[in-house]
């Protein structure tokens, strides 16, 4: 299961108390912030060859508790962290640890009524545990990325919605090839307290890629995945989310899905 597949709840949200979006394009006020706590379940059966076919593989099945920060420095510039600890099972073994963790800067670069334009530098820190082991907790060198994220709101049947979409590119040190990243969302508002999100995550290795499918954040893979989920606001500060994703297309990754639950909390 794929870092960008794992949760996919903590990347471009509703605000809890206002719009536009505190999270995605948007930046955080100074000295404010959010936290969200998701508890996401993956399997699959099959995988994505390297030419992009499914085949059939043992059942793995990945369960992972996810935290995720983010902390308004000053107006403009927002301080993030994305952790992972997972428990993982391939049939044949079992794993629990922390897995990779990141690290990013979001900075506002325009904003003009209802659009907004960030640039966003991310670092990914290696999992402590031996990625040697299988199933592998995480990768066992850093990744460096930096995407731009554009986001506007919109108004229609009486209620203010919004969109998004990111492209970015992620540098992986070592013998892994290099990934251009696209995610778009969606953010539909049906009622002041729930708003319901379509999402597509893409991600592109460079190349053909090197070594043969573990099922690890490690590989050289491309995959691409669709979320659709549902955030209920329960007071000014708290939310809970709710959806489903697949792996619909990728090579050398596993072809699976899986559900979330996340808890949100303005501070």
């Amino acid at each position: 299961m794929r870092r960008q597949a794992s949760v996919l709840a903590g990347i471009c949200l509703t605000a809890l108390t206002s719009f536009p979006a505190c999270a995605g394009a948007w930046t955080q006020s100074e000295n404010q912030g959010l936290v969200i706590t998701t508890a996401a379940y993956y399997g699959a059966g099959d995988y994505f060859d390297n030419g992009g076919s499914r085949r059939s593989q043992p059942r793995y099945t990945k369960e992972e508790l996810n935290p995720y920060v983010e902390y308004g420095l000053r107006d403009g510039l927002t301080l993030g962290g994305n952790f992972f600890i997972d428990r993982l099972d391939d049939t044949m073994h079992t794993r629990t640890g922390i897995g990779d963790s990141e690290i990013f800067l979001r900075r506002r670069l325009w904003q003009e009524g209802d659009y907004v334009l960030s640039v966003q530098p991310l670092a990914r820190l290696p999992a402590l545990a031996s990625s040697q082991r299988q199933p592998a907790l995480g990768s066992a060198t850093p990744d460096a990325a930096v995407s731009l994220l554009g986001g506007m709101q919109f108004t229609a049947f009486g209620q203010t919605h919004y969109a998004e979409m990111d492209a970015g590119y992620r540098f992986r040190f070592g013998p892994r090839a290099d990934q251009v990243l696209l995610a778009a969302t969606l953010g539909l508002r049906l009622d002041p307290r729930l708003t319901v999100m379509p999402q597509l995550f893409q991600t592109f290795r460079m190349g053909a890629g090197n070594g043969s499918f573990t099922e690890s954040p490690r590989d050289d893979y491309t995959l691409t995945t669709a979320q659709l989920s549902a955030v209920y606001q329960l007071t000014d500060a708290d939310a809970v989310q709710a959806g489903a994703f697949s792996h619909v297309a990728g090579k050398n990754t596993g072809a699976g899905g899986g559900v979330l639950l996340a808890y949100w909390r303005t501070f």
